[in-house]
């Protein structure tokens, strides 16, 4: 069989028929060589039967049926099939612009990452935000470091979506199946750790589904719960790959670490327990 030239990972733990919007979007793309690494992390909806229907229908789609093991896991199990010069990975409640791939495709000679810009959309269709990104290129691992210690790029990093990963530069990274939340941005800053070229383009091609953040008094309580106790491990794993990388910029990781700590202690702790609280009082 001949190599694919890029990989798309696509993890989906109950999506249901969010699922058939992606896998539209993903086959109907102009650049036709390629594979998919459709992961079922243990749904128990219908979505296992989607899956199934469109590899049925799509053979270069790869199903894989596992036990429900997290994002993490998962997503390491689609980078250790995929044998594509190149990996992206397209959230299952997400899609994908027709000209996407080839977009990311078209630019990623000598380059280590290709990154796009996305749309965000409410349930409800609405266009809620877009972040149309300028043109640019960063030749070597200072520059990139200046990029994200300026705030140019650090943004764009947050998570694994939006981007064409070359497989070469990124076969030794993995996803820290350790962390429940931050996994992404502790990835991204492995890879930003040992790449030499990263490309910005101006396009539009990623569309991101926001999820409704209505909530019960039982899911505040367990997401209060979830991000207390795994708040060290986000902190020192984050703060771990930044000095990795940033070794000689100590003054920006100090300043980075106290604010950065404000900001995961609030999105992690504080607001759950306002979120609960509220509802509670709700109730």
């Amino acid at each position: 069989m001949q190599k694919p030239f890029f990989s798309i990972i696509v993890v989906a733990l109950n999506p249901g028929d969010r699922l058939k919007k992606t896998l539209e979007s993903i086959v109907e793309q102009n650049c036709p060589d390629y594979e998919v690494i459709l992961i079922d992390d243990g749904s128990t909806d219908k979505s296992g039967a989607i899956c199934d229907y469109w590899a049925n229908k799509d053979n270069r789609i790869c199903v894989i049926h596992k036990e429900n093991e997290g994002i993490s896991a998962t997503r390491n199990v689609g980078l250790s099939k995929a044998v594509g010069d190149y990996v992206l990975f397209v959230d299952s409640d997400d899609w994908i612009n027709k000209e996407m791939v080839y977009h990311l495709v078209e630019n990623a000679d000598e380059t280590d990452v290709v990154v796009c810009g996305s749309n965000s959309y409410a349930q409800n269709g609405l266009l809620v935000n877009h972040d149309e990104l300028l043109e640019q290129y960063y030749s070597s691992n200072e520059e990139i470091q200046a990029a994200y210690m300026q705030g140019n790029i650090k943004s764009l990093f947050y998570g694994p979506v939006a981007k064409l990963y070359k497989s070469q530069t990124i076969c030794s990274i993995i996803f820290d199946t350790n962390l429940q939340v931050a996994e992404d941005i502790v990835f991204n800053l492995n890879v930003l750790k040992i790449v030499r070229r990263v490309k910005v383009i101006p396009f539009l091609g990623y569309n991101i589904r926001l999820h409704d953040n209505s909530t019960t008094h039982k899911a505040a309580l367990k997401y209060t719960y979830l991000y207390e106790h795994d708040y060290v491990a986000i902190k020192e794993a984050v703060f771990k790959s930044k000095k990795e990388w940033l070794v000689n910029h100590e003054t920006y990781l100090l300043e980075d670490y106290n604010r950065t700590c404000f900001i995961i202690h609030s999105i992690f702790v504080t607001l759950p327990i306002m979120a609960a609280n509220t509802v509670e009082t709700i109730i």
